[in-house]
């Protein structure tokens, strides 16, 4: 079933709010990677909060639950190349490892430097399986992680992430960083083992479309969050179905990763938007012509309770406005009964309402 559990890359918390709270719309789980040791591994109060109510999940690792074939001939290849010869921060050591002051002094201003060109990416040692542990040794700090460049974070817990969704058939690839995505891409065209399945780059890449020019309002509670996925669950699972249903009838056996990606975009431009776009207007529809029909009887019913002619009528215009108010009400719930009638006749209906919840335009 798509849209059930992702994986996300390459931080242990999610740091983007806007994104992850748009993206449980969709996934039912969302696990990060994280070291076996890390008791509370989630420092913000959005991922907290998601993570106790199971909706974010830490997919927790070790040297060797991560010890993937492979994956330490890539890193070392990796290391070999100018770039990655530059991956590591060297260990700064404790004061009382240096001879003198002249020695730590250049020590820390050479640790200062490296800082200003890599920045603080930090990889968990334990997140690198035991053929690579005789690599990192020299660089593991006392907090029990490497200091790496952006370049090769974003290198290895790309090559972890697809490693781990390789064994974890249910798992697709998640991230919410365009490079980190990019990379992926890359990596699944170029890899000849294809190591993250053809099903999951479709998950991925049928996401990445339809979460494209929505974010969530950062302000959005987590508890109202949740409450509409309960409130709308059986909707969101039609929605699914629906999707996956769209593209297995359409046949990419044999085509490369590039090509699939341009399969599914053609299907969510041809198939999806239309769809909603059609909804959109049938809703809109039924508003049009409440709004219209409720106003003429207003109109009318008010001119004649102000008629000064004698005939009675202002009489009873209090009873009038009541009468209009009643019709009004019951218009509205007539419409609101119909516009609910087409949702649920419809498989794009939870997509639809999603698109309505707390979300700012940034561009379609």
């Amino acid at each position: 079933m798509f849209f059930e559990n992702a994986l996300y890359y390459p931080t242990i918390d999610i740091k983007d709010e806007a994104w992850l709270k748009s993206a449980v719309l969709l996934w039912d789980t969302i696990s990060t990677i994280v070291p076996e040791s890390e008791e509370e591994p989630y420092k913000n109060e959005w991922t907290r909060s998601l993570a106790q109510a199971e909706i974010v999940r830490p997919y927790k690792v070790n040297p060797n639950n991560v010890n993937f074939q492979g994956l330490g001939d890539e890193v070392r290849t990796y290391l070999n190349t100018p770039e990655g010869k530059r991956s590591f921060k060297p260990r700064v050591g404790k004061i009382g490892d240096y001879r003198n002051y002249s020695e730590l002094f250049r020590e820390v201003q050479l640790s200062d430097v490296i800082w200003r060109e890599y920045g603080d990416f930090k990889i968990s040692a334990e997140k690198f399986g035991y053929g690579l542990q005789d690599v990192i040794k020299d660089f593991v700090n006392d907090d029990g992680y490497v200091i790496a460049s952006k370049a090769f974070m974003n290198f290895y817990m790309t090559s972890l992430a697809n490693n781990i969704c390789q064994q974890e058939d249910s798992k697709a690839l998640l991230t919410d960083l365009t490079y980190t995505s990019d990379l992926t891409c890359t990596m699944m065209t170029n890899s000849p083992n294809q190591r993250i399945g053809k099903e999951l780059l479709k998950q991925g890449v049928m996401y990445k479309l339809l979460i494209s020019g929505l974010r969530i309002d950062p302000m959005t509670p987590v508890d109202e969050l949740i409450k509409f996925r309960e409130d709308y669950k059986d909707e969101r699972e039609l929605f699914k179905y629906e999707i996956g249903e769209l593209i297995q009838a359409n046949n990419m056996e044999g085509l490369p990763p590039s090509e699939i990606m341009n399969q599914i975009g053609r299907i969510y431009r041809m198939k999806v938007v239309p769809s909603v776009n059609q909804l959109k207007k049938a809703l809109d529809g039924r508003g049009v012509d409440y709004l219209e029909d409720a106003g003429t009887n207003i109109m009318l019913t008010g001119i004649s309770a102000l008629d000064p002619s004698g005939t009675g009528l202002a009489t009873f215009w209090w009873k009038a406005l009541k009468d209009i108010g009643l019709s009004i009400m019951k218009k509205k719930v007539t419409i609101n009964k119909e516009k609910e009638k087409i949702l649920l006749g419809s498989p794009y209906s939870y997509l639809y309402r999603t698109r309505t919840f707390g979300f700012s335009r940034v561009g379609q």
